[in-house]
């Protein structure tokens, strides 16, 4: 991050400067024990060192402590970044802030362009302010320089100001008399309150730079917000008009088995509407009961657990809101979150009024047509869709004396004479294939084991939409037939 990397820099550079002004105030004292004359002269050169180096080492060493939290805060933010915002700040967006992208080059020339003109300004208001104040304008410089440059400018140009106070202050003079210790306690205050400045202002710059980064930051993050929430509310749509077209009742509750949600089907089956159903407790809307016994029936959800003893099928009738009852069918599956934790149920139910309906009237249609194929005066037999028969009448039975399980698929093949079974079945497959009427003649065998002719006339079976079924057909036995044609093909005597 910017700001992390600015207060780094920031914090390092100011140890550096502490250190270094701190060696130069040994260094100072060092040189006073071994080279001046007297102890007004080494009181002179302490001073210098305890102010002209020592000050300014106090402040950049206590700025540098006082920022260092700041850098282990960011250090503990990096290290662990809050969950999924990783990905969203893969590419954050480039900050516009000032003097800001500035090449280094450019920045520093900046700084030394604006001591210039601190120093000229001064120059000016010399005519006014004497020789008091000597470095009031420098200190614009310094809080300039680290407003366009940051920090390392704003070093730069506090050395360079005080090289120039060096030189207008002391004016070369090779050693310090006492006149002179106020003027070079006077440049260790301003070292030290300039480079305060200097700190202080370069954290507001890096400050203010971050401020707009997280702004636009942020302004990115809301827009990808809004545009999953969007999203998820158009799949929240998507999902509310694909429930309320379909024919089943769908009702999905949350994990206290209160109502959330039920689509129109839901609605009319139960009685209740969802305004009025929503947040009310899903045994409340679905009251089953068992339609033979009247027993009350637990929810789709409860008989699904494992721990609960499966009975017999019930016959599940549903009582409405109006004490109406439907008879139904269910079933109930948990809504699990992306995590995998449970959140509720969904339930889905039908009426079963139709299909019972047609079911019995299916039942019916088939009772009626094997009565009316076992009072037929014909062998009848049908097949399915795979060449296997499925059906014999009575009349077929009674004639091969086997029963219906020996007959089924094609066990009633057994009973054809060998000599006519190959082309039986050719002619069988080959009308099959085309899906085409056929008609032959075979021999089979009766119960008493005569061979019998048979005339067999077969069909294609075909469902109400088109879709090929199988076959049906029926035998006549026409071995009387057959004898009588022979009988009167034969000369007269």
């Amino acid at each position: 991050m910017a700001y992390q990397s600015d207060v780094q820099r920031i914090t390092r550079a100011l140890n550096w400067i502490g250190a270094g002004a701190l060696g130069s105030g040994i260094m100072v004292v060092v040189w006073a024990l071994w080279w001046t004359r007297g102890v007004d002269d080494f009181r002179t050169a302490v001073i210098v060192a305890a102010l002209g180096f020592g000050l300014p080492s106090l402040v950049a060493l206590t700025l540098a402590w006082l920022l260092d939290p700041l850098l282990d805060a960011d250090r503990v933010s990096i290290a662990a970044p809050v969950s999924g915002s990783a990905g969203s700040d893969k590419n954050p967006p480039p900050h516009r802030f000032g003097f800001y992208d500035w090449p280094a080059i450019f920045r520093y020339s900046a700084a030394i362009v604006v001591v210039g003109l601190s120093a000229g300004l001064r120059i000016w208001l010399h005519p006014v302010l004497g020789d008091s104040v000597p470095y009031i304008t420098f200190f614009l410089g310094v809080a300039l320089a680290a407003w366009i440059g940051g920090f390392g400018p704003s070093a730069l140009a506090v050395a360079l100001s005080i090289a120039i106070a060096w030189h207008w202050t002391l004016q070369g003079s090779s050693d310090l008399p006492p006149y002179q210790l106020a003027h070079v306690v006077s440049i260790g205050v301003f070292a030290a309150t300039a480079l305060a400045i200097g700190v202080i202002t370069a954290a507001m710059r890096a400050t203010a730079a971050e401020a707009e980064r997280l702004s636009a930051v942020t302004q990115v993050r809301n827009a990808e917000l809004q545009s999953i929430e969007a999203e998820l509310r158009r799949e929240r749509d998507r999902i509310k008009v694909t429930l309320d077209a379909i024919d089943d009742a769908v009702i999905t509750t949350d994990t206290d088995g209160c109502i959330t949600f039920l689509n129109p089907s839901a609605e009319r089956l139960t009685g209740w509407r969802l305004r009025d159903a929503h947040g009310v407790p899903l045994s409340k809307v679905m009251e089953l009961v068992d339609e033979k016994s009247r027993a009350r029936v637990a929810l789709p959800m409860v008989r699904r657990r494992p721990d609960v003893a499966r009975g017999a099928m019930q016959s599940i009738m549903l009582i409405d809101r109006n004490g109406k009852q439907h008879p139904i069918e269910d079933s109930a599956v948990p809504i699990v979150s992306a995590e995998g934790d449970p959140i509720g149920h969904i339930v889905v139910f039908r009426d079963v009024t139709r299909a019972r309906r047609a079911q019995a009237a299916l039942q019916e249609s088939e009772e009626r047509f094997r009565v009316a194929a076992d009072s037929a005066p014909v062998l009848i037999w049908m097949s399915n869709s795979t060449k296997a028969c499925d059906y014999f009448n009575r009349q077929w039975l009674e004639f091969t004396g086997r029963t219906l399980e020996q007959e089924l698929g094609n066990g009633w093949a057994q009973g054809v004479h060998p000599d006519d079974l190959p082309q039986c079945l050719t002619t069988y497959n080959a009308a099959f294939d085309a899906r085409q009427p056929f008609k032959m003649e075979y021999r089979l065998r009766r119960f008493d084991g005569e061979y019998r002719w048979v005339l067999d006339d077969g069909v294609p079976r075909f469902a109400p939409d088109g879709t090929f079924v199988g076959y049906i057909g029926a035998c006549m036995d026409i071995s009387d037939q057959k004898k009588a044609r022979a009988l009167s093909t034969l000369p007269v005597e």
